[in-house]
C-alpha cells in the first residue's frame, strides 16, 4: 500500500477553525425578559460555538391583542439591546424582515404608497346571461385583466373588451346558449397586508421603507456586526393564492408572444382541449414574475447595503409548489435555502431543490434552517437532521433551538462544533454526481387550478397523481445509493451539451458531467430541453424515464395549438420508441437503443405512494440503473437501503398522521455527498439509522483516502486497494459508521494517480461493488 504523502494537506481541510464564518447561525427570539437574560443567552451562544444571531420578534401570547406597530416598536427595542452586545462578543447578526415589519409598512401607508406597494389579487365577477338578452353592464373600475363571454360546454370564448364604451359600460347582445360574462380584475389585497411580490418596483420601494424603520439602529454596525438580510416564508399569501399584479398581461405577452386576456377562463376550469397548456403558461409567468420581482429586489437590496442574503420560501419541500411559490427551483437561484420544519425529516426533500439550484448557478453557500418549530430538544434527532441536510447538499445551517437545560449545554457545544467542522469541509468546491434529474416544473404548472373557496388554515395544494420526482430522487439516493442533481429544464436547454456520452454543463469541468439522465413523469416539458436530451441520447447517453412521457411542449402558438407538440412527440418516440408512448400497449418497461450506445428505459408505474401519487418501485429503478452498466461515482454495497414509499413527500398533517417523525423504519438512512475542490475529492457519509453499518466503499479513481470523524475528531488512513469495477479504476476500503455516525473522506490528486495505473493489472471486483448487501430487515430493504 502506498504511503499517504498528502495527509497534512488533507488535514488542513478537516482542521477545526476559529473562523466565525464557519460557525452556524442561531435564531434568538425576543422573550421580553430584558437585557440581563439576553446578554446571558448571547454569552452562552459564544461558549457553544455560535457564529451569528438572527433576531426574531416576540411571539404573541394566546389571545393577546396588540397592533403590528406596537410589535415593531418592541422589535426595535430588542435590536437596541442586541446590537451592542453582539458587536462586543464578535457575533454577526441580520436585519430580519419580520411579519410586524411587513404589516406595519403596508398598514401605515394608506395615504402614501398603498397602491404602489400593497399586494394584489385576481378576482373574477361572473354575470350569467339569458339567450338573446341585451346586456348593459357597468364594469368594475379596478385594473381589468380580462373581459370575456364564456360558453364552457362548447369551450367557446369571446373577447368583449372592444364592446366597452368610454363610460365603462359593456353593451352586448347575448347569443343563444349558456353564456357567462366574466370580468377578471386585479384589486388591492386588504386581507394579507403584504407587499406586491410580483412587482420589482413595489418590492424595491417596500424594502427601502422597511429598512428606514431600523436604519438608525443598524447603520453603525453595518458590514461588521450586521452582515445578513433575512426573510422567511415567501409565498403567494392572498386568499386562495390569487396573487396577481397589474402588468401581468404585458409580461405574458413579452414572454410568449400573444395576449393572454382572452384565455383567463382556463385559470379556473379544466374544460377545453388546451386548458392545461394555458395553465402552464400562466403559472410559468407568475413564477418568473416572483423571481424578477421580490426575489430580485431582495438580492439587489442586500448588495446595495453590503449584506449577504438569507431567506426561504414557504413549504419548500412540497412536491406541488406552483400554487404556493411558483417555481421552487427558480426561487432558490437567488438564495438556495432548505427548511427542516416541525418534525424529524420534515423538509429533507427541500435540500435537493436548494442544492440543484445552487449547482445550476455555481453558488457556493446552500443555507438550511434546522429544527424550526421542533417540539422539544433531542440531541440525537438534531444530529441526524444536520447530517441529512449535509448529505443532501446543504453546507450553511441556521439553527432554531427550543428551551434546553444547562445539562444539555455540553451536547449543544458538540453539535455546533460538528456542524462547523462539516461546513468547513463541504463549503469548498462543487458537488459531483453522475445522475441528473430533470425537474418537471412545466407539468406541475399545467395542473394549477385557481378556485374560490372559504379556507381555514394553510392551503395545501393537491399533488398531481403522476408527480413522482421526489419519490424517484429518494429511490435513487436512499435505495440505489447514488447521488443526484436536480436540473431545471431551462438550465439544460441553455447550458447543457452532449459530449462523449455524457451531459455536460457549459463552464464546468468534469464535475459538471452526468452519465445518466432521469426523466420523471411529466406531460409537459420544454422543447429546448428535449432537443438537448435527443442530442445526448444520439451521442450515447443513458436516459431512464418513469410513469408518463411528455406529449406537450411548453412552447405554444394559439393559432396552431399542435405545432410544437408534434415535434415533442417525435423526439419522445425517437428516444424511447413508439411503443413506450402508446397507451394501448401495457408492459412493465420499454427499452430502446441506438447504434452509438445510447439507451433509454421507460418504466411504467407499479405502486401507489403514501402521498397518493403513482410511483415506480425503488427496486425497479435500481435494476434499470444497474442494467445501464455505468460506472458510478460511489458504491457502498452493504449500506442499509431505504425503500421510498412517498411518505417523505406528504404535507405536514399527513406526515404526522403516518407517524414518520416517530416511527421511521430503521430510524433513518445511509446517504452521502461528493465535492470536488481544486485537486481534492471530499466525501461525506452519514448513517442515521438505529444500527451501526459496516460496508466496503468503492470510490471511482485511484485515491489514497484520509478519513476523519467530525464527531470525535479521529483521523486515520484506512487500508485500501486499487481495483477495477466495470473496467474502471476504483479504490476500495472498509468503513464502519456507528448509529447516528458520519465520516469525511479526503483524497488529493486522484486524477494524476489514476492516469498512471494500468487497469488490466488490477483485481476486478465488479461483482463485489455492485452487489446489494445484506442490510435487508423490516423497513430497510
Amino acid at each position: 500500500m502506498e504511503t499517504y504523502e498528502s495527509a497534512n494537506n488533507a488535514g488542513t481541510i478537516t482542521k477545526r477553525s476559529g473562523n466565525p464564518e464557519l460557525r452556524p447561525f442561531i435564531f434568538v427570539t425576543d422573550d421580553g425578559s430584558g437585557e440581563e437574560k439576553l446578554y446571558k443567552t448571547l454569552r452562552g451562544c459564544v461558549r457553544a460555538g455560535v457564529g451569528g444571531i438572527i433576531p426574531l420578534p416576540k411571539h404573541r401570547s394566546p389571545g393577546e391583542e396588540i397592533s403590528y406597530a406596537h410589535e415593531l416598536l418592541r422589535f426595535r427595542e430588542f435590536y437596541s439591546m442586541l446590537l451592542p452586545e453582539c458587536a462586543r462578543l464578535g457575533l454577526r447578526t441580520a436585519f430580519s424582515l419580520a411579519d410586524c415589519v411587513e404589516r406595519t409598512v403596508i398598514a401605515a401607508g394608506e395615504d402614501r404608497w398603498e397602491y404602489g406597494v400593497r399586494s394584489r389579487r385576481l378576482e373574477r365577477r361572473i354575470h350569467y346571461c339569458n339567450s338573446g338578452e341585451h346586456l348593459s353592464l357597468h364594469l368594475n373600475e379596478s385594473a381589468r385583466m380580462s373581459l370575456v363571454a364564456y360558453y364552457e360546454d362548447r369551450d367557446e370564448i369571446i373577447d368583449l373588451r372592444g364592446s366597452v364604451g368610454g363610460d365603462g359600460v359593456l353593451e352586448w347582445d347575448t347569443p343563444r346558449g349558456n353564456w357567462q360574462v366574466i370580468e377578471y380584475i386585479c384589486v388591492p389585497d386588504h386581507e394579507t397586508e403584504r407587499p406586491d411580490i410580483l412587482s420589482y418596483d413595489a418590492s424595491e420601494q417596500f424594502l427601502e421603507i422597511a429598512y428606514e424603520l431600523f436604519a438608525d439602529l443598524l447603520e453603525p454596525y453595518m458590514g461588521t456586526t450586521v452582515t445578513h438580510f433575512y426573510f422567511r416564508d415567501l409565498a403567494f399569501n392572498s386568499h386562495n393564492r390569487h396573487d396577481w399584479t397589474e402588468n401581468f398581461n404585458d409580461f405574458f405577452s413579452e414572454r410568449f408572444g400573444f395576449d393572454p386576456a382572452p384565455c383567463y377562463p382556463y385559470l379556473f376550469t379544466t374544460a377545453g382541449n388546451n386548458a392545461d397548456h394555458y395553465k402552464a403558461l400562466f403559472s410559468d409567468c407568475r413564477a418568473r414574475m416572483l423571481r424578477s420581482g421580490f426575489l430580485l429586489a431582495a438580492e439587489e437590496f442586500a448588495d446595495k447595503h453590503g449584506l449577504e442574503l438569507f431567506g426561504s420560501i414557504t413549504e419548500p419541500k412540497l412536491t406541488e409548489c406552483p400554487p404556493i411559490t411558483g417555481d421552487a427551483l427558480l426561487d432558490n437561484t437567488v438564495i438556495p435555502c432548505a427548511v427542516f420544519d416541525r418534525a424529524y425529516l420534515y423538509g429533507m426533500n427541500s435540500v435537493k431543490l436548494a442544492a440543484g439550484a445552487a449547482f445550476g448557478r455555481s453558488i457556493r453557500d446552500i443555507f438550511v434552517e434546522l429544527y424550526r418549530s421542533y417540539p422539544k430538544y433531542d440531541y440525537e434527532i438534531y444530529l441526524r437532521d444536520a447530517s441529512h441536510a449535509f448529505a443532501r447538499g446543504a453546507n450553511l445551517p441556521a439553527i432554531h433551538l427550543p428551551n434546553h437545560t444547562p445539562d444539555e449545554a455540553e451536547k449543544l457545544h458538540r453539535l455546533f462544533e460538528y456542524i462547523a467542522d462539516v461546513r468547513n469541509c463541504l463549503s469548498r468546491g462543487r458537488q459531483v454526481s453522475d445522475i441528473a434529474v430533470i425537474y418537471p416544473i412545466y407539468y406541475l404548472h399545467s395542473t394549477v387550478n385557481l378556485y374560490d373557496a372559504e379556507v381555514k388554515g394553510f392551503e395545501y395544494p393537491d399533488t398531481p397523481y403522476n408527480a413522482d420526482y421526489m419519490s424517484v430522487i429518494n429511490s435513487i439516493c436512499l435505495y440505489s445509493g447514488h447521488d443526484v442533481t436536480l436540473l431545471h429544464p431551462d438550465v439544460v436547454a441553455r447550458s447543457a451539451r452532449a459530449e462523449n456520452g455524457m451531459l455536460r454543463l457549459d463552464g464546468l469541468s468534469d464535475e459538471g458531467g452526468f452519465r445518466v439522465v432521469i426523466f420523471p413523469a411529466q406531460k409537459f416539458c420544454s422543447l429546448g430541453c428535449m432537443r438537448v436530451l435527443k442530442d445526448y441520447f444520439d451521442a450515447g447517453g443513458k436516459i431512464v424515464a418513469t410513469g408518463e412521457l411528455p406529449c406537450r411542449a411548453l412552447e405554444f402558438d394559439p393559432h396552431d395549438p399542435e405545432k410544437y407538440d408534434k415535434e415533442m412527440q417525435a423526439i419522445v418516440d425517437h428516444i424511447f420508441g413508439e411503443a413506450a408512448d402508446n397507451p394501448a400497449i401495457m408492459r412493465e418497461y420499454c427499452h430502446n437503443r441506438t447504434e452509438g450506445g445510447g439507451e433509454a428505459y421507460f418504466l411504467s408505474f407499479s405502486l401507489t405512494a403514501a402521498d397518493g401519487t403513482n410511483m415506480v418501485s425503488s427496486r425497479t429503478i435500481d435494476d434499470a440503473l444497474d442494467s445501464l452498466g455505468v460506472d458510478y461515482d460511489v458504491y457502498a454495497p452493504d449500506m442499509p437501503r431505504f425503500e421510498s414509499t412517498g411518505a417523505l413527500n406528504n404535507p405536514y398533517n399527513e406526515f404526522t398522521r403516518l407517524g414518520l417523525q416517530r416511527h421511521l423504519p430503521g430510524g433513518g438512512m445511509f446517504s452521502h455527498i461528493h465535492k470536488r475542490y481544486e485537486d481534492f475529492d471530499i466525501y461525506f457519509f452519514a448513517n442515521t439509522t438505529d444500527s451501526s453499518t459496516r460496508t466496503p466503499l468503492f470510490l471511482r479513481g485511484a485515491h489514497i483516502p484520509f478519513c476523519y470523524d467530525p464527531q470525535d475528531e479521529r483521523r486515520w488512513q484506512p487500508e485500501y486497494a486499487h481495483v477495477t469495477v466495470g473496467g474502471a479504476v476504483y479504490t476500495r476500503f472498509d468503513v464502519e459508521l456507528a448509529r447516528s455516525g458520519s465520516l469525511i473522506v479526503i483524497s488529493q490528486d486522484s486524477d494524476g494517480r489514476t492516469a498512471m495505473l494500468d487497469p488490466s493489472a488490477l483485481e476486478d471486483q465488479t461483482a463485489a461493488a455492485r452487489r446489494k448487501g445484506a442490510a435487508r430487515r423490516a423497513g430497510i430493504r
